[in-house]
């Protein structure tokens, strides 16, 4: 299946983005100490 539903598609980058965004707060935190 090529074709997604717009709305899955969005899902799935939300979801990829938050992780990225949780990997790098994980990673400032322990810059700091």
């Amino acid at each position: 299946m090529e074709l997604q539903h717009p709305t899955t598609t969005f899902h799935n980058s939300a979801m990829t983005f938050d992780e990225v965004s949780m990997e790098r707060s994980k990673s400032f935190v322990n810059a700091l100490q």
